[in-house]
């Protein structure tokens, strides 16, 4: 069992950190171009930010806080008193009553730290940070999937031209065949039919020839979009590149993918996060340890006397301890249901990725035995239209002899041609369905 060759190295290419697009682009180009440019990947590096910033977020509860209060303060203070005085009739108590108005301001600032809170902060911490990591493999896996689309796309096009060129050849060689029926007609060595088959199938070629060059726009159309570009935008292709993959078997296919796909990361850490999310719920019950600490001042002016100041300084420990929440026990519930469902979408995610390389491997087989037939089709049909052409040029063949070998020659070369983007295509497929695409190395075919 041969395993994959796909060199791991990182590309070093300056195109990534640029926005000027080389042309003619190259395959590996458009990947690295599209990696740093495509709209989706743009997003999800901004979404694996977001994740990051909530690890300190996370991490923030560690610290203590400090706030300060100052306000002005205003009011009036009445009082009731009960007794006896000169305005009272002797030996009878009576009602007495007063007021007094006051202004000021105060000031208060408070400490608060929470020294022990038994696995709360550690839990969450390790949550956020495992959710990053699975947000950053969700990245990669939008790069690695935006990568093959150009890659794709790059391919459509490279192929489409080659596709063009041919019909051009088989145009021209049409030409070439109504030149020679016309003359045969003229000289009577042919019937005038003979003169229009030509003319028919020489339209038809023409035909077949703007169907190419409209393929060829909707291609070159996909690359722009694929690399984040205008969709007008014509863009040039280098031809002649194909990936160094030297052999396509299942289950290394199969392994390699288990290993590399960012999705299983993810998957994997998200995992990781849910369970640190169980831990958060468990600690709910757990009692906090706290310090805290104030001190104060304030001034205030009033009717008698007239300026009070006061000063005050307090610091302690709490220790809270939780009795009764039934939310508690219902967070803990969710919690070990998240964990199950991640688990579950874990195991998913091994199969899919298993079974896409196991596929695009066959594929790649497949597609490989396909080209190798359509090389020795192409052949013989060029062996059988060169005689074909001979014959008719000499008058010991008919027009519709040469038809037939036309047609079987064009027919050939264009399976040819499709046959080759089918094992482009299913290979940057079975690079992409590793997880190897980004980091493949390039051959002349």
């Amino acid at each position: 069992m041969v395993p994959i060759l796909v060199t791991v190295a990182a590309l070093t290419i300056p195109l990534a950190a640029s926005d000027v697009l080389p042309e003619p682009l190259t395959l590996q180009q458009a990947i690295a171009y599209a990696r740093a440019h495509a709209p989706a990947t743009t997003s999800a590096s901004a979404q694996a930010n977001i994740a990051r910033t909530r690890v300190d977020a996370a991490g923030a509860a560690r610290w203590p806080t400090l706030q300060a209060t100052v306000g002005p303060t205003a009011g009036v203070d009445a009082t009731q008193t009960l007794g006896v005085g000169p305005a009272c009739v002797s030996g009878v108590a009576c009602l007495g009553s007063g007021a007094s108005g006051r202004v000021g301001a105060d000031g208060t600032v408070r400490f608060n730290w929470t020294l022990w809170d038994f696995g709360r902060t550690a839990s969450s911490i390790r949550a956020a940070e495992h959710n990053a990591t699975a947000a950053a493999s969700d990245a990669g896996s939008v790069e690695l999937q935006a990568a093959l689309n150009a890659a794709a796309a790059f391919l459509s096009v490279s192929a489409n031209e080659e596709l063009m060129e041919s019909w051009r050849d088989i145009v021209a060689r049409r030409e070439q065949g109504l030149a020679v029926a016309k003359e045969r007609v003229r000289v009577g060595a042919a019937p005038p039919i003979e003169e229009t088959r030509a003319q028919v199938s020489l339209e038809t070629a023409r035909l077949d020839l703007t169907r190419a060059e409209a393929a060829l726009d909707g291609a070159m159309s996909s690359l722009a979009q694929a690399l984040g570009l205008d969709p007008t935008r014509k863009i040039r292709v280098a031809r002649g590149e194909a990936l160094d993959l030297v052999a396509e078997d299942v289950e290394p296919a199969a392994d390699q993918a288990e290993a590399n796909r960012p999705e299983l990361r993810a998957a994997r850490m998200r995992v990781q996060a849910s369970r640190a999310g169980e831990d958060v719920a468990n600690a709910a019950w757990r009692p906090i340890l706290g310090a805290n600490a104030s001190a104060g001042a304030g001034l205030r002016a009033v009717t008698n006397p007239a300026l009070v100041g006061n000063e005050s300084v307090a610091a302690g420990l709490t220790l809270t301890i939780p009795l009764f929440d039934q939310t508690f026990t219902t967070n803990r519930r969710t919690a070990h249901a998240q964990t199950s469902a991640a688990m579950a979408a874990e195991k998913e995610t091994i199969m899919n990725v298993r079974a896409e390389a196991v596929q695009a491997a066959i594929s790649v087989r497949t597609q490989r035995q396909s080209l190798q037939q359509a090389e020795v089709l192409l052949k013989q049909a060029e062996a059988n239209l060169a005689q074909a052409e001979g014959r008719y040029n000499a008058g010991a063949g008919g027009f519709l002899e040469l038809l037939d070998a036309q047609t079987q020659h064009a027919q050939a070369r264009l399976s040819l041609v499709q046959a080759r983007y089918a094992v482009g295509t299913a290979q940057v497929r079975l690079a992409a369905s590793t997880g190897s695409l980004t980091s493949a190395q390039l051959s002349e075919r």
